[in-house]
């Protein structure tokens, strides 16, 4: 099913609220495309656009590619986040700068982003990324920021095959990031092969988040593996929940069809 708003660019002009424990927050954009007549009433009084949901390394001024849905809560009339890229302007000085220094990447303030580029001007994103160990010949940058940013970028280049797999399925920053937390560089090759697999290695992702990327993959609905691990899910939940390793049928059932 299509979102509201499919791959749409957006300028991020305030973060509104941010909560660092959840990564949830509320971000004011304004829209660089021409925004369709029924979206109009998004809107605010500054001609801004409110985007709530989960994010991270997102800043201010940031040129984002947004996939969501239009929602009418606590901000009023908003896009809910589902997926969302940073495009990074690798051309002037001010994107360089703003992507070594607020995005994913950790450990480099923006003075010393400044100084990067001073020495390696629009190649400075390339040195951070694949030879950080080079920093050692910006003035002010020293072994311990290094080791920040080496182990920031290490992250950083395990994350996106797998963030980018997931976005283009359409699903949250939030499940993205819990699988990263939970499984780490093993977490890609379990949601592409096998993503109820992931069930039986942490209790910390439910069965709906599993089937939402097995049915977004082309998975059968009706195949047997989809309901045998909805079946397990059900009755672990549930013996958890009685604190007996048995529960009654008619219960089972239930949570059976409800998770389907």
């Amino acid at each position: 099913m299509p979102f509201d708003i499919e791959k749409k660019r957006f300028k991020v002009e305030r973060i509104v609220y941010y909560d660092k424990k959840t990564n949830w927050g509320v971000l004011a954009t304004s829209p660089l495309f021409t925004l369709p007549d029924k979206y109009v009433s998004l809107l605010n009084s500054y001609n801004n656009i409110s985007i709530t949901g989960n994010f991270e390394g997102i800043y201010v001024d940031a040129e984002l590619e947004v996939s969501g849905d239009i929602t009418n809560g606590k901000y009023g009339k908003a896009i809910q986040l589902r997926t969302y890229q940073i495009v990074h302007d690798s051309t002037t000085r001010e994107g360089i700068v703003n992507f070594l220094a607020r995005s994913l990447i950790k450990g480099i303030s923006v003075q010393n982003a400044n100084k990067i580029y001073d020495e390696y001007g629009s190649n400075s994103i390339n040195v951070v990324l694949y030879s950080p160990s080079k920093l050692i010949e910006v003035k002010g940058i020293g072994e311990k920021t290094i080791e920040k940013v080496e182990e920031s970028v290490d992250q950083y280049k395990r994350m996106k095959p797998l963030i980018d797999f997931c976005s283009n399925l359409g699903l949250p920053y939030s499940t993205i990031r819990k699988l990263d937390e939970e499984l780490g560089e093993k977490a890609l090759g379990m949601v592409k092969t096998d993503p109820f697999s992931v069930l039986d290695k942490t209790t910390n992702l439910s069965f709906k988040q599993m089937d939402e990327i097995y049915l977004k993959s082309g998975g059968d609905p009706r195949a047997r593996v989809r309901l045998e691990a909805c079946f397990l899910y059900a009755l672990k939940n549930l013996s958890t929940l009685e604190g007996s390793t048995g529960c009654k049928s008619s219960q089972l059932k239930n949570k059976f069809y409800a998770a389907l």
